[in-house]
Order: structure tokens, then sequence, then C-alpha cells
């Protein structure tokens, strides 16, 4: 099966200091009274037992007819993608991340299916760490979360099949940018849709609407430095509830309130180092555009560009103005079709993607930094008894994004996880404490009859900032 022309890039773009797979580090909860080493011995026993691999975690990169494509490999041996590792003695979540962030730093072998499961024992509080990984070009982190969880049950008596041999729906054919298929008219059109949008977006820009961002209005910052082989990663959780009554009260959604939160650990990680741009920060937002019901592999991804408002001290004021801009960048992709969406995201950013190929400390980027959100499980999960309590994505880096952060619902909670590389970014993690730090910040905003008020699961589509805070005032 070919390769798309965006599974090819995150092949062609791979490096040895700059590996693209995306991964999970998933905790579990053994039953009361097991151990985590007799767990792991058991999980291990029932992985095995189960069936053969299938498509595509039985296929490897190669070439067909000129081009990259998946091929079957050569003969399978679990060996290779299934491993037990131990922490040492009463081992704390440092030891487990640092572990975690040398497996992260190592690509994926071509000669073999590219995914690896790491079952590793010895942590403390006798939970076990899954760490999961997977070629980039295999999977978005829509189709990557589904491949992992597709095994695990509500049912914590049940023993499903390993991931690996659960079927799956295999990558589509390529999909071009512009259809061919309609004639020269519809490829006329097309290309004028798309013009159409590039004008639009010039004269937004123009004329200084904030929520507009362009294709080189990423400032130069100090996460934008080309990435050396190690990696750092970390994790935190933080509660559903809270985000959601936020987006509530301030008529967003809970994704805005997300990225919210990401702009001030930023703002207040580089303000320590005072390395804080003068300009906004960018966020680039991968946007998933599967319809209802798409299970196939490969990607299916268009990128939503956010001013951050990092330069914007009132929390109140930070959030209408992601708020908008976000707002605006999905009504930008709204009325596009796929490919239409494609050739505009490429022909608005292609010299700040250029830049960020060349030098992209010198600023003028298309985005500082990828900020992704998936939809994890919504009730409690089981992988053969074992409870999942923490599922943390983790995702590239590469030159000119030395740091990436990414988040999954889960239940109640919204685990994040962030990789950085470990030599441009020292000290990255220290943007994830400051995540709990700016959830209490912007609830200190809200009125406090509002944060006691019942609630619906529903978010109101408009609510402006600026009434909470006159609200707040009097």
């Amino acid at each position: 099966m070919p390769l798309s022309w965006l599974d090819q890039a995150f092949v062609l773009l791979e490096r040895r200091r700059q590996p693209f797979h995306v991964a999970y580090l998933a905790l579990l909860a053994p039953p009361a009274g097991v151990a985590s080493a007799a767990a792991v011995t058991q999980l291990i026993a029932d992985l095995r037992a189960g069936g053969s691999p299938r498509a595509p975690f039985d296929r490897c990169l190669g070439l067909s007819g000129g081009r990259l494509a998946w091929k079957p490999g050569p003969d399978f041996a679990l060996d290779r993608h299934l491993l037990r590792l131990s922490l040492p003695a009463a081992g704390r979540m440092d030891d487990l991340l640092a572990l975690v962030g040398r497996l992260h730093a190592l690509p994926l072998e071509r000669d073999a299916p590219p995914w690896r499961i790491y079952l590793i024992e010895g942590l403390g509080d006798g939970r076990i760490a899954v760490y999961a990984k997977l070629h980039h070009a295999l999977a978005d982190g829509v189709a990557g979360t589904r491949l992992l969880l597709q095994s695990f049950s509500a049912d914590p008596t049940a023993h499903p099949e390993p991931p690996w041999a659960v079927p799956t729906t295999p990558p589509r054919m390529p999909r071009p940018i512009v259809d061919r298929s309609g004639g020269w008219l519809t490829r006329l059109a097309a290309a004028g849709v798309v013009l159409g949008e590039l004008q639009r977006t010039a004269r937004d820009v123009r004329r200084r609407r904030a929520e507009v961002v362009g294709g080189r209005d990423a400032p130069a910052c100090l996460i934008n430095r080309r990435v050396g082989p190690a990696r750092s990663v970390g994790v935190c959780s933080l509660s559903l509830a809270r985000v959601r009554v936020i987006a509530q009260v301030l008529g967003g959604t809970t994704n805005d309130v997300v990225l919210a939160l990401c702009a001030a650990a930023l703002r207040r990680f580089l303000v320590e180092r005072d390395a804080l741009p003068d300009a906004s920060l960018v966020a680039m937002v991968p946007m998933s555009t599967r319809d209802e019901g798409d299970e196939a592999l490969g990607n299916r991804i268009v990128p939503l560009l956010v001013r951050l408002g990092t330069d914007i001290d009132d929390p109140l004021d930070r959030f209408a103005l992601i708020r908008r801009s976000a707002g605006h960048s999905k009504e930008r992709f709204a009325g596009l079709s796929i490919g239409e969406s494609y050739a505009y995201a490429l022909a608005s950013s292609s010299l700040g993607l250029l830049q960020l190929l060349l030098r992209p400390e010198g600023g003028r980027l298309p985005f500082n930094i990828v900020i992704s959100n998936l939809r994890g499980p919504a009730t409690p999960q089981y992988w053969h008894g074992l409870r999942l309590d923490g599922l943390h994505p983790m995702s590239v880096v590469l030159d000119g994004q030395a740091m990436n952060l990414t988040f999954a619902s889960r239940e109640d909670r919204l685990d994040f996880g962030l990789t950085a590389c470990r030599q441009a970014v020292p000290g990255a993690a220290r943007v994830l404490e400051y995540l709990g730090h700016s959830l209490d910040e912007l609830e200190a905003c809200l009125p406090a009859h509002e944060l006691s008020r019942p609630r619906t699961t529903e978010v109101p589509a408009e609510s402006p900032a600026h009434r909470v805070r006159e609200a707040k005032s009097r």
C-alpha cells in the first residue's frame, strides 16, 4: 500500500536525532494484593497466547514503483516488539520518566514493523507502566490512540486479543491535494477557492486582526532551536471537570481552556528565563479530518494555527484572544474540502516552513509549538484485569520544534505528555508544573458563585470573557 504524501513526509524527515514516532505512556494498576512483577508475568503470558499479527503490525516500510509503501515484512518475531523492563528498587516516577525519555529517543528499526511495546515494572506505588510507540507514518494521534485501546475492555475479567492481532482498517490510497477526477473545471474551481482564502487571510493580516495568524507570524523563541538526539519527557494530570466549568463560564470549548493553560505555563517558563518574545507565540493544533466512523490508519489532519496571547498579562484577555483565534482558524477550514485544506495550509505557510527547515532560530515561523488533543476512553478500562490509571501521549520534536505538548481525555481527567529535546530546552518539564498553577489562576478570575453553581455537560456557544470580568468587578 503506497504512503500518502503526508505519511511519506514523516518518513523522509526522520533523522537519527529526530525520530518520527508517536507514543503513549499508560499506567496500569494491578488488582489488590497482586505484585507488579507477577502481574507483568501473567500479562506477557496472556499476550503471547494471543493471535498472530495482522496488518499493519506485520508491515515494513519499503519501495513499490519508486515510492514508499507498506509491504509485508520478514518472519515476525514478537520478542523484537514486546519487551520487559524493570526500574531500580523502589522505583520513582522520575526513574520511569528518565527511562522513557531514553526509549523515546531511539528510532524504530526499518527492517521490522515499526512499533514497540515495553512493559515496565518496579514503580514504588505498585503500578505497571506500558510505553508503546509506533511510527507517525503509520498513524496519527487519533488512529494511534485507537490502536492502543482496541484491546482494552470495560470488563476487568475480559482477555481480548493483543493490539497487534485485532483487525484494523489499513491506510487508504493517497488522497491528492487537488482531485483530478472532475476535469479541469473542477480543478480550476478548487484553485479559485484556495486563492480566495489566501487573499482573505492576507487582507486580515494587513488589517492587523489580532486573532488572525498568517504563515510567518511566530516569533523567535528558545523552544525553536535545532535538536540533538536526547529527549526529556514529563507527565501530569488535571481535572477535566474543573476545565469544563471554566469553559462553560467563559463560553469557549474545553480545548480553548487547555490552550489557555498551556499558554500561561509557557509564558511563565519563558519569563523565568528572561526569554519571553514581545510577540505572541503561535500554536499548531492538529485537527482531525476523519469522517464519523473513519477507522483507517495513516494521517488525517490539517493544521489549525492559534495565537496563544503569551504577550498578554491578563488571563481573561489571553483566553479571549485564544478563543477568537481558534474559532477563526476553524472557520477558515470549515468551507474547504480536504484537498483544498491541504493546499491552503501549504500555500499560506510555505515561506514559514522553509524558514523552519533552514534557520528556525531566526523566527518568522508558521508556529512555535504543536499542542495536540486526543479523545481517550470516557469510562474505566482494563487490560487483562489491569486498570488504566493514566494515558499520557508523547510525540515528535524536530529542528525548530524542540518541545511538544499533547494531552488525552480519560474518564474525568486530562492526561498530559510533554516531549522536549533535552539539550535545546533543559528543564522543559517545568511547563507541566505550571499547568496546575495556570488552572488555579484562571479559576481565580471567575466569580465564586459561577464556580459553585450546578452545571450540565454542555458548553454555551457564546459568553464573552469580558462579561465575566465585569461581573467580577462589581
